[in-house]
C-alpha cells in the first residue's frame, strides 16, 4: 500500500513537472509610448469630419478651405491658429502658399527639413520605400504591421536617439491615420492622394511635437482636414 502511495506521489509530481516546463511566458510586445498622439488625431479629424466638414463648400477656395479648417479645429483645441502657421513656414511654405503645396510624399526630403539624424532618416525613409511609391492604397494590416515592426526596432535599438520622440510620434500618427482612412469608407481617399494625406497627418503630427507635445495631434488633424479636403 506505501508503495502504491508513493508511486502515486512520483507519479502526480512528474506530470505537475512536465506543466510547468510546457508553460511558456508570454511575449510582452512593447508599446509606441507616443500612441496617444494618433488616438487623439483621430479623435479630433473624426470630429471634424462629422460636425464641421460639411460647411466646406463648392464655392470657398482652396486658401478659404483651409483657413476655416484651421480656424476650426486648433480654436476647439484653444490652439492659436498661428502654431500651424509656423508649421507651414518650417516646411518653407510662404503665407499664401497651400498646405496641400507641398509634396508630403517626398519624405526623404521632409526627414532633412527637420533635422533628423541620418540614422533615423535612413531607416524611416527605408520603411516607407516600400509603400508610398504604389498608388492605390495597400491592405490595412500589411501597412500596419510594418508600422509595429520599425515602432519596435527604433524602440529596441534607437531609444537613446535625439530624434526618438519626433520618429515615435511620426510612427504612431501613420498608423493611426492609416486605420482611420481605412475604417471610414465614405471618406475614402483616391489612390493618388491617399500617401499624399497620409504623410501629412504623420509629417503635422511631428512638426506640432517639434514645437511641444500639445500640439502634435492638432497639427496632423489640420494638416489631414486641409490636404484631404483642398484642392
Amino acid at each position: 500500500m506505501k508503495n502504491l502511495i508513493n508511486l502515486i506521489a512520483i507519479t502526480i509530481l512528474f506530470f505537475a513537472t512536465s506543466c510547468q516546463k510546457e508553460e511558456t511566458t508570454p511575449e510582452i510586445i512593447p508599446t509606441n509610448p507616443y500612441e496617444n498622439v494618433g488616438e487623439k488625431h483621430n479623435q479630433i479629424l473624426g470630429d471634424f469630419n462629422e460636425n464641421s466638414a460639411g460647411q466646406l463648400v463648392a464655392g470657398m477656395s482652396s486658401m478659404e478651405k483651409e483657413n476655416f479648417i484651421v480656424q476650426t479645429i486648433l480654436e476647439k483645441e484653444n490652439i492659436d491658429p498661428a502654431v500651424f502657421a509656423q508649421a507651414k513656414e518650417r516646411l518653407g511654405l510662404s503665407p499664401n502658399e497651400l498646405i496641400i503645396d507641398y509634396d508630403f510624399t517626398d519624405y526623404n526630403r521632409f526627414f532633412i527639413t527637420i533635422g533628423l539624424e541620418d540614422d533615423t532618416r535612413n531607416l524611416l525613409s527605408t520603411f516607407l520605400e516600400k509603400y508610398v511609391d504604389v498608388i492605390s492604397p495597400i491592405g490595412l494590416d500589411e501597412v500596419e504591421k510594418g508600422i509595429k515592426d520599425l515602432e519596435i526596432k527604433m524602440m529596441t535599438d534607437h531609444q537613446n536617439s535625439p530624434d526618438f520622440e519626433i520618429a515615435m510620434t511620426y510612427l504612431a500618427t501613420l498608423k493611426s491615420t492609416n486605420n482611420y482612412w481605412n475604417a471610414n469608407q465614405e471618406e475614402k481617399l483616391p489612390g493618388a492622394k491617399w500617401w499624399q494625406v497620409l504623410l501629412a497627418d504623420a509629417a503635422g503630427a511631428a512638426i506640432g511635437g517639434l514645437g511641444g507635445g500639445a500640439f502634435a495631434a492638432p497639427v496632423a488633424a489640420v494638416c489631414s482636414a486641409a490636404v484631404g479636403k483642398t484642392d
